[in-house]
């Protein structure tokens, strides 16, 4: 950091005004002579002037007078633009909720007039409040209705807004190319208009994107270019913003006093221009750095007051964080039983945390907690003998007194039946801890038996098949017409296929029972995934003579896991050709519903009973020959199951026996808040 950069922030948390406010004090005596648009227009430059230095406070005041006159005068366009300005302000400062209600207000003025620029900055500022509450599928359909819109009125400077957002949206959902091919365009456009907050932002958002990749150092070259930018223009809000990501790199970098530097002067911005959820995040990264720093008590201080601020704003990425570390930072104390509840808390929030780590961590607290326990039992037992000795003294000398000594020996014995019922309701507890350990062990063996199964017999089966065959080939090749020898080779490509989904079906399925399965999303068309498992599925369909038709809608974008969603169309479109008769047929078909889009194959196969039906997925079911026999394992609908669990959702079947069978399930809309 630059020594005037330094100098230039010194001054504005001391309070010391380096440029003159001469002009905007006149603004402010001018405004009373005003009347009508003339004041209005007058207040909002006055609410922006405070807006631009971050005095987000007395901003707020002048637009709500700028508003409440808007109102009185019914002028539709100074109203839509008075909400659409309280929306911004209250997105600055991390309340999201009266941010989206200001911006909806907006649009809804905005659209009593088909003011379409004002709609379109309605529609970017709700978007950008959804993404920030992780409701990426109603942000990105909020973002192409303002694209669209920027797009019809060729407004080249609403076009470059609505792309700055897209950029950032594509960051977030992890399209990383696709955001640094906007914001490197939007970086060159700025640089030639002279757009210097917008070159900030880029600069910003691109340093984001190497950090993300963890290439820190030339992060920081971008970070430091956007801090420059910003602390010339007195941009409080992203100066502290901009400290914060430098921060962050630092901290990677392993520079933790330079990163505390960073997170501290952020942390002092944020707290003055009073953005309430930022300082949430500064502290948390603050009691961090104490950790690392092996200063637990000024860690727990910061993590304590970030914990409160997050809890009042809904901030679970936050709040995740700061259990992690006030749990680590209660450990550097030995102070195992605070250890082990802000692990709990942590775990409890983050179902995505590393199984090794996390049985790594809890051991190391569980095991530090019991000996705590041990220590603390000694004391407890010492104290007691040395107090039974003294009762063991008082009681010579009061020897002759028979009703003390008949009421010190009930004492006594109220005291061991006591004990009795304490040592039997720990020994329950320990019971009730061991009879759960014998659950968890006797389905961890069920599902050994079950692999050992599959592989011993399932797996070594068509391999048999491919050997016998290709031996066949070998030994009998000049003796075979080129038809026989098409069909020996038909046989090993469709062994070695269906060998192939049985493996693909076995690894999942192992993931899945060891959580560690990649459970990341992004963004996918339905349709291009239904062509790609079909045309995997095309040989074993042909050579049943059975047609796969693909009915789902044209080019419709959802957010969702790539790997999940492909191995549950695999093995449904399998499952269907496996229970389908010769010349039959199967349909991909789609329809959207009001939380998502339903997906359903249907197929005019064999069909099931009822019973089958109920027994579907249980954990012991037996896989059922297909229609030509085919042979399977069982897996592939139990997986299915499990992976729709996992995206909240779940598998439907519909079947009649000689009627065919559908399978359904509804992919719903994905929420998952951002850091």
């Amino acid at each position: 950091m630059k020594t005037n950069q330094i100098f230039v922030i010194l001054m504005f948390l001391l309070n010391v005004s380096i440029l003159s406010q001469e002009n905007i004090e006149k603004d402010k005596q001018l405004v009373n002579s005003l009347s009508g648009k003339e004041k209005i227009t007058k207040l909002n430059e006055i609410a922006a002037y405070y807006d631009n230095i971050g005095e987000y406070e007395t901003s707020l005041i002048y637009f709500n007078q700028s508003l409440k006159i808007a109102l009185a005068r019914n002028d539709i366009e100074e109203i839509g633009r008075g909400y659409y300005n309280l929306g911004r302000i209250f997105d600055t400062k991390g309340d999201y909720k009266l941010s989206l209600k200001y911006y909806e207000l907006a649009i809804a003025y905005y659209s009593k007039i088909n003011y379409k620029k004002g709609i379109a900055e309605g529609l970017t500022g709700k978007s950008t409040i959804l993404r920030l509450s992780g409701k990426y599928n109603e942000a990105y359909s909020e973002l192409l209705k303002a694209q669209s819109i920027s797009n019809e009125l060729k407004d080249s400077t609403l076009i470059t807004f609505v792309q700055y957002r897209l950029g950032i949206f594509y960051g977030k959902v992890k399209s990383y190319d696709k955001s640094h091919a906007i914001f490197a365009a939007l970086l060159k456009y700025s640089k030639e208009k002279n757009l210097l907050k917008r070159m900030s932002a880029c600069y910003t958002y691109l340093g984001f994107i190497l950090f993300t990749k963890g290439n820190y150092d030339s992060s920081i070259v971008y970070f430091d270019q956007a801090l420059e930018i910003r602390t010339k223009l007195k941009d409080w809000a992203g100066v502290a913003t901009t400290l914060n990501n430098i921060g962050d790199a630092e901290y990677e970098r392993g520079n933790y006093n330079v990163a505390l530097l960073k997170y501290t002067l952020s942390d002092s911005i944020r707290s003055k221009i009073k953005i309430k959820y930022g300082v949430a995040e500064t502290q948390k990264n603050i009691g961090k750095i104490f950790v690392k720093l092996n200063l637990p008590i000024k860690a727990i201080n910061y993590l304590k007051n970030s914990v409160k601020i997050a809890k009042e704003g809904d901030l679970p990425e936050i709040l995740k964080t700061d259990y992690f570390y006030l749990s680590a930072a209660y450990r550097q104390l030995k102070d195992s039983k605070n250890a082990l509840l802000y692990l709990d808390y942590y775990t409890a929030l983050n179902d995505s945390i590393s199984v090794d780590e996390f049985n790594r961590q809890l051991s190391n607290v569980k095991y530090q907690y019991e000996i705590d326990k041990q220590n603390a039992e000694i004391i407890r037992l010492k104290n007691e003998q040395l107090l039974e000795s003294k009762n063991n003294k008082y009681e010579k000398i009061v020897y002759s007194a028979v009703v003390l000594f008949i009421l010190a020996l009930l004492l006594i014995i109220i005291y061991r039946y006591r004990l009795l019922n304490k040592t039997k309701t720990l020994l329950e507890e320990k019971n009730n801890e061991i009879l759960m350990q014998q659950a968890e062990l006797k389905k961890l063996n069920e599902d050994k038996d079950k692999l050992i199964r599959i592989i011993a017999h399932d797996l070594k089966n068509p391999f048999h098949n491919v050997i016998g065959l290709s031996d066949i080939l070998i030994e009998d090749y000049n003796d075979l017409s080129k038809d026989e020898i098409i069909d020996y080779l038909y046989g090993i490509n469709s062994t070695a296929k269906s060998t192939y989904l049985l493996l693909e079906n076995l690894l999942q399925w192992t993931k899945n029972r060891l959580n560690k399965v990649d459970s990341s999303r992004e963004m996918v068309i339905i349709k291009e995934i239904v062509n790609q498992t079909i045309e995997l599925s095309k040989l074993t369909a042909n050579n049943k003579n059975i047609t796969i038709t693909n009915k789902i809608e044209e080019n419709i974008p959802f957010v969702t896991n790539y790997n999940y969603l492909y191995t549950i169309l695999r093995n449904l479109i399998s499952n269907s050709i496996k229970f389908t008769d010769h010349g039959g047929s199967i349909i991909v078909s789609s329809a959207k519903v009001a939380d998502g889009l339903r997906i359903s194959v249907c197929d005019n196969g064999i069909g099931m009973s009822e019973k089958t039906q109920s027994d579907l997925f249980s954990p012991n079911v037996i896989s059922q020959a297909g229609t030509e026999n085919e042979k399977g394992t069982g897996l592939g609908l139990s997986l299915c199951n499990e992976l729709l669990g996992k995206l909240n959702s779940g598998l439907e079947v519909n079947s009649e026996i000689g009627k065919g069978s559908t399978f359904s399930f509804t992919l719903k809309n994905y929420c998952e808040n951002e850091n």
